[in-house]
């Protein structure tokens, strides 16, 4: 005879696995709440931000608990190994699924994933076509004795961690970017990486504490 689903189990271990992928997030230096809520409630408070992106962060985790719970009871594998196989699958779908998400919440001028931002092309200070230091009219054009020439230009992309346009200290970098759902140490591959690890300790800790 084949088990049926304990739905409740399935939520108490959501709600932990929750609690446990946040934990992990803020290790690497990832605000879930505040970057949820900032794409929901671009132009509210920190506060309800934060009320916002964590009420919808934990409806997901227990949401991704429910639609394991149906597919992986009747599954006759070890409860880690199904974790471990519902943390990949999470990960592949937040990596598709957070951008359409960011894009489809783009409202407000305070959104970090709105075109409206000081990180989108149009209104950013780095981009040549609103650059106070581009060379046409420019009071900081390099031949000058200017302070927003090479070494401290705001708008050189090669210079160093006090740049705000260098990657390191960017808000429009992958590093702090809500708008990248690897975000918090890095894009690219250390942002999947990341990513991955963040899926797994939630898809571990489910299996662990749902043990049907």
């Amino acid at each position: 005879m084949q088990k049926s689903p304990d739905w409740g189990r399935a939520l108490v271990a959501g709600v932990i696995a929750t609690v446990a992928i946040t934990l992990s997030m803020l290790v690497q230096g990832n605000n879930i709440f505040l970057a949820l809520g900032g794409m929901l409630m671009p132009s509210a408070g920190e506060g309800m931000k934060y009320v916002v992106g964590g009420l919808m962060h934990f409806m997901i985790g227990i949401v991704y608990a429910l639609v394991y719970a149906a597919i992986f009871t009747r599954v006759q594998l070890p409860s880690l190994a199904k974790g471990a196989i519902w943390g990949v699958i999470l990960t592949v779908v937040a990596l598709v699924m957070m951008p359409v998400m960011s894009s489809m919440l783009g409202g407000g001028a305070g959104n970090p994933c709105n075109p409206c931002n000081p990180c989108a092309a149009a209104a950013n200070p780095c981009s040549p076509a609103a650059n106070p230091c581009a060379s046409a009219a420019n009071p900081c054009n390099p031949c000058a004795q200017n302070p927003c020439a090479t070494a401290k230009n705001p708008c050189n992309p090669c210079a160093g961690a006090a740049n705000p346009c260098a990657q390191a200290s960017n808000p429009c970098a992958g590093a702090g970017n809500p708008c990248n759902p690897c975000g918090g140490s890095g894009g690219g591959a250390a942002g999947y990486v990341w990513s991955l690890i963040h899926h797994l300790v939630y898809g571990l800790v489910l299996a662990f504490v749902y043990k049907e």
